[in-house]
């Protein structure tokens, strides 16, 4: 499969730009009215975590399996029946007199996203030639990194303004726009071969996949340290090892492993996956901290975290483009440093800090996200075929999601067990000192980038690979 000539290459996107826009703003859209919805439905703190987690929970199922759906049904019909399901996990959610009903329309809200995100970066690495990889990785890196951003803050007027059943009536129009530009201008750009479905692969796809992200979901419950926990972790992975290990043997696999033996796919994916579960952690951790720390209402913190949003997506465009010109390599590794920095001086905020302190430092963090983030995925999805574009953003996309529910799990657990640290504190500055604690993941996984950006080579001056 070559790269496809199409004409206005960016029209074509935009549709799918829309609709992941809003799924993935819708994983972080909640968490500034998780207090809101536990008083609500007089729910735990533990089971209102689930709303975030069976989110990620059905991404994970759905998102291995996008590659061989993407080359069994047109590229536009699959669209067409996403935004459909995402419309009507939207409106049972908008409408949910209880919990289950909300966690439901959740649920469906995360098949639907589990779909069209990888959908996005294979239409774009076959529609778009290898030079301008960096400045539409660029555009998708607004997508990415702008939506889970502003998801609290926008989340936070709405709540204030409104109510927090109108997160999800608000979806409506745009899934509409979004219906209307994948109906008029998208064409169907990826071959259906119809390969032969082996259904072993997809049961132990969705066992190893869902039961590996539902265990890494317990760990906010029970604890990382439970035996329940360990047990279904270490079974999910045996499953997924039996997996992998059956896709390296078989004639036509559901996702082809072998692509990552490219040393240079394999460390962009590493670095994306790594700042996807840092960027997740701090906006956990921040509206809470603004909120049940320093007192802020709902929609002032949505305010406070608006700048760093804007921030994070004009920087994305413009490193989209320099990664075009110069490669991914010094700006992946400035972009580390900036990001590093932004992370120590969140994770020292503290009763005394200021407004002006907490915006420099959230921007400092999601400039230097928005810098190291488009060059990296470009980087990675740049070295592999046109013919392996599905698979590598399959791949990179369900190890965003695991990484996603892994990295709130943990930074959860620590936000409880730093708590525990500061028994005789009072509410407000308890709850500073654990958050301050929960950083404590987000740091181990900043030192994993910088080791990995240091293995990312200069400029390559070939184009993609044909093969």
């Amino acid at each position: 499969m070559a790269n496809k000539q199409v004409r206005r290459p960016f029209v074509v996107i935009l549709g799918i730009l829309v609709v992941n826009f809003l799924g993935l703003f819708s994983e972080t859209s909640l968490n500034i009215a998780l207090p809101v919805l536990r008083e609500t439905f007089s729910v735990s703190s533990a089971a209102i975590q689930w709303l975030v987690i069976a989110y990620m929970l059905m991404i994970g199922l759905a998102l291995p399996l996008s590659t061989l759906i993407s080359h069994w049904f047109k590229t536009k019909d699959i669209i067409i029946f996403a935004i459909f399901i995402f419309a009507l996990g939207s409106v049972i959610a908008a409408c949910a007199n209880s919990f289950t009903v909300l966690l439901i329309g959740r649920t469906i809200q995360g098949i639907a996203t589990g779909l069209f995100i990888p959908l996005m970066f294979t239409i774009a690495t076959i529609i778009f030639p290898s030079n301008k990889f960096g400045s539409v990785m660029g555009v998708i890196g607004v997508v990415m990194g702008f939506a889970p951003v502003i998801g609290p803050t926008l989340s936070g007027i709405i709540i204030d303004s409104l109510s927090w059943r109108w997160i999800f009536w608000l979806f409506l129009p745009f899934l509409l726009l979004s219906l209307l530009l994948t109906i008029f201008t998208m064409p169907n750009v990826i071959e259906q071969t119809h390969p032969r479905v082996d259904w072993l692969s997809v049961i132990l796809s969705m066992l190893g996949f869902g039961l590996l992200v539902s265990s890494v979901g317990l760990i906010s419950n029970l604890g990382i340290a439970s035996p329940i926990v360990i047990i279904l972790i270490l079974l999910s992975l045996l499953i997924l090892f039996i997996y992998i290990h059956r896709q390296l043997r078989i004639n036509r696999p559901i996702l082809n492993f072998k692509i990552l033996t490219n040393s240079r796919y394999r460390n962009g994916t590493l670095i994306v996956i790594f700042n996807f579960g840092i960027v997740l952690a701090a906006m956990y951790l921040l509206p809470q901290m603004l909120q049940n720390g320093l007192g802020q209402k709902a929609n002032t913190t949505g305010w406070i975290l608006l700048p760093a949003g804007v921030l994070n997506a004009v920087i994305s465009v413009i490193a989209g483009r320099l990664s075009d010109r110069f490669g991914a390599r010094y700006l992946v590794l400035t972009g580390t440093v900036i990001f590093i920095a932004g992370l120590i001086m969140m994770s020292i905020i503290n009763l005394k800090s200021g407004i002006p302190y907490i915006i420099s430092a959230q921007s400092m963090l999601l400039s230097g996200s928005a810098m190291l983030f488009p060059p990296a995925q470009s980087y990675s999805l740049r070295s592999l075929s046109a013919a392996h574009s599905s698979d590598g953003s399959t791949i990179m996309n369900t190890c965003q999601q695991i990484m996603g529910a892994l990295s709130t799990s943990i930074t959860n657990s620590l936000l409880v067990f730093g708590g525990t640290l500061h028994p005789l504190q009072n509410t407000a500055a308890r709850f500073m000192s654990a958050s301050r604690f929960a950083f404590i993941f987000a740091f181990v996984l900043a030192v994993l980038i910088l080791i990995v950006a240091f293995q990312i080579k200069g400029k390559d001056k070939t184009s993609r690979q044909t093969a």
